[in-house]
């Protein structure tokens, strides 16, 4: 074993995964047994592991990077959590109800061709910048190169993405949106101040992004305390968050979703 992986492994031994106890070295009562499935876990007893399981399985699969946790709509151009998703499709199953959108109701397209309408519809009748970028698309796809400037055109006028990059007004941006407490932000902008030199900032930045349950943001700080640029209580520390924010983002429709997906 390397000296990155020994350091790492010591860390994952001072808290348990479940309840958060962290191991007491001159304290023989607290002894955390090491998971055989997934090497970043450790439990103080039988029971703290049967109480995580739910949670380690979606670790040990990395389930949670690779299930995206919402669905995109073309009838509103919205994004759906699957849990909303999912507890929707139940309540019209049970009610014997036709099968819509969870956010404007409209009847769900059967085809890709509805889909296209769908986008068509809101583009010409709503100004909708998604709608506009997605008919654009396929007017590119289908040759019409004039027909897809326009609409890429009108929806970066309407506030769509896709405009000329602007790194110091993209980073304002990432830091409006780090304040107002966006995880994926502040992991963005702990990667900004990394590039630049300046570990101690992005350090700062990782940490509570994961205590905000972020799985990249863990996963650095995991390499950061491997190559001695986080201390072992805040890596401890940082864990214990990040278990007890993902536990907190659970609910049964989401896990019944996924189960429907696995």
């Amino acid at each position: 074993m390397g000296i990155e992986e020994a350091k790492v492994e010591e860390v994952a031994e001072m808290c348990c995964a479940s309840c958060g106890i962290t191991r007491d070295v001159n304290d023989d009562n607290i002894k955390l047994k090491k998971c055989t499935d997934f090497d970043l876990v450790r439990y103080c007893s039988d029971k703290c592991k049967q109480e995580h399981q739910t949670q380690h399985e979606a670790i040990s699969k990395d389930r949670t990077a690779e299930l995206p946790k919402s669905l995109f709509y073309s009838c509103c151009s919205k994004m759906i959590c699957k849990g909303c998703d999912h507890a929707n499709k139940i309540r019209q199953r049970e009610e014997q109800l036709e099968c819509t959108c969870p956010f404007c109701r409209q009847k769900l397209p059967k085809s890709d061709e509805e889909v296209n309408t769908n986008f068509m519809n809101r583009a010409a009748t709503n100004n909708d910048p998604v709608a506009l970028r997605q008919v654009g698309m396929k007017h590119y796809r289908e040759g019409d190169y004039d027909a897809a400037f326009k609409c890429h055109t009108k929806a970066v006028d309407l506030g769509d993405v896709g405009v000329e990059k602007d790194m110091k007004m993209g980073l304002h941006y990432y830091e409006e949106a780090a304040i107002a407490g966006h995880p994926r932000a502040r992991y963005s902008r702990a990667c900004y101040e990394m590039v630049d030199g300046r570990i101690d900032r992005a350090v700062k930045h990782w940490i509570i992004a994961a205590n905000l349950g972020d799985d990249d943001s863990i996963q650095t700080l995991k390499g950061c305390y491997a190559r001695g640029e986080v201390s072992k209580e805040e890596f401890a520390a940082a864990l214990r968050a990040h278990y007890a924010a993902v536990d907190a983002t659970k609910s049964p429709q989401r896990e019944a979703a996924e189960a429907e997906e696995g």
